[in-house]
């Protein structure tokens, strides 16, 4: 696990799913207890929360996949600075 800024989330999930068809990437808080699992296969993306609510986002494209992480990432982590992600 990698830790990493809040900003720097999006510009690294983005570098690492444009490079392969099929992976997967856990983004944590620093305490580890609530996280997002993003699932990418072919073309499709797959949002599984885990946090306050338990929440999964099927079938989504690269576009819509950043905008509902955004807006789940600010009502899961609200201060967080740092987060861990595993690739």
């Amino acid at each position: 696990m990698k830790l990493i800024s809040y900003n720097q989330t999006e510009p690294m999930l983005k570098k690492h799913f444009n490079q392969k068809n099929q992976t997967t990437a856990k983004v944590t808080t620093y305490k580890r207890d609530r996280y997002f699992i993003i699932t990418k296969r072919d073309h499709l993306f797959t949002i599984e929360e885990h946090g306050y609510k338990h929440l999964t986002f099927e079938n989504l494209s690269d576009k819509e996949v950043f905008k509902t992480l955004k807006k789940r990432m600010k009502i899961e982590f609200p201060r967080s600075h740092k987060l861990y992600l595993k690739i």
